[in-house]
């Protein structure tokens, strides 16, 4: 596991959501999942979106379990998106608009 950029509990009290940053700083040309669903002793339960990040560096879950995440990455790189909203294990709900800094 690389930089851990964010935790969050599940909505049903009986998992742990971590995001991460693939075993070094960066998700680009790596075969590392970013997302990770753990139960509460620290188990992976199941592993997400692999090759879709870049730069993950935020999420928030609501109560309903959707998400958020933001992300960068360089100018050219097709996966920086900035803004980014789904549901973890069931469909990709949207992107949002892509922001360059």
């Amino acid at each position: 596991m690389g930089i851990v950029t964010g935790v969050q509990p599940d909505p049903d009290g009986e998992h742990l959501w971590i995001i991460e940053r693939c075993s070094a700083n960066k998700c680009a040309g790596s075969d590392h999942h970013p997302i990770h669903k753990l139960d509460m002793q620290g188990k992976t339960v199941k592993n997400y979106w692999r090759w879709f990040f870049r730069l993950a560096t935020w999420f928030d879950m609501d109560e309903e379990g959707n998400f958020w995440i933001t992300e960068g990455a360089p100018e050219g790189d097709a996966r920086g998106a900035p803004g980014a909203e789904g549901a973890w294990a069931t469909k990709w709900l949207k992107s949002i608009k892509r922001v360059r800094f």
